[in-house]
């Protein structure tokens, strides 16, 4: 569209249009291209980061559940240490702290009543 305007600026000019309007829309369009590949650029680089930060969280959830595997073989003898508080991998991914706890206690109490009978 601005070089059709361009191709008429005579026509334009002469109808009192000022002469370096349509240099400076064109210097106005130039800047808004550079905003709209800025932008497209910073959005590729949020889905590249969001992408590796979904790695890297997959890879730390694996290294909890390896961990807390070594933790259980190690002191899965040991009732009184096993029996603080819930496990690191049964954690991961929930909404609360206290929600986790509630269903650690839960737990307990299951395998506590199906331990007596």
């Amino acid at each position: 569209m601005l070089e059709q305007a361009a191709a008429q600026k005579e026509l334009f000019v002469s109808r009192d249009m000022s002469p370096t309007l349509l240099d400076a829309l064109a210097g106005a369009l130039g800047e808004f291209e550079k905003t709209l590949e800025a932008s497209r650029e910073g959005r590729r680089n949020h889905v590249g980061a969001s992408a590796d930060l979904k790695a890297v969280a997959a890879e730390i959830k694996e290294q909890v559940r390896v961990l807390d595997g070594l933790v259980r073989f190690r002191f899965g003898e040991n009732a009184e240490l096993m029996g603080r508080g819930p496990a690191p991998a049964t954690c991961l991914g929930r909404s609360s702290p206290r929600a986790c706890r509630r269903r650690a206690v839960v737990r307990r109490r299951r395998r506590r009543d199906a331990s007596c009978c």
